[in-house]
């Protein structure tokens, strides 16, 4: 399972915007991006060149209270 999530974040070395950006939430402000690695989506931010990877949450999970919560 960790494979199937880490090949994909691997891709967002050589396609750093290829993730959706997050819109219409709060967090839009914050310039996330996500990847959908099913179950799961994983959360970065594209800043000065780097991919940083926040988050990988079960899509159930409410991911724009957990994402607030890891920014602060």
């Amino acid at each position: 399972m960790l494979d199937n999530i880490i090949d994909p974040l691997r891709r967002l070395k050589k396609f750093s915007y290829s993730g959706t950006p997050l819109a219409g939430c709060s967090l839009e402000k914050f310039n996330f991006r996500m990847v959908i690695i099913n179950p799961y989506i994983a959360f970065y931010r594209v800043i000065e060149n780097k991919v940083l990877v926040y988050r990988a949450l079960h899509c159930a999970r409410d991911y724009a209270h957990l994402l607030k919560e890891s920014i602060k």
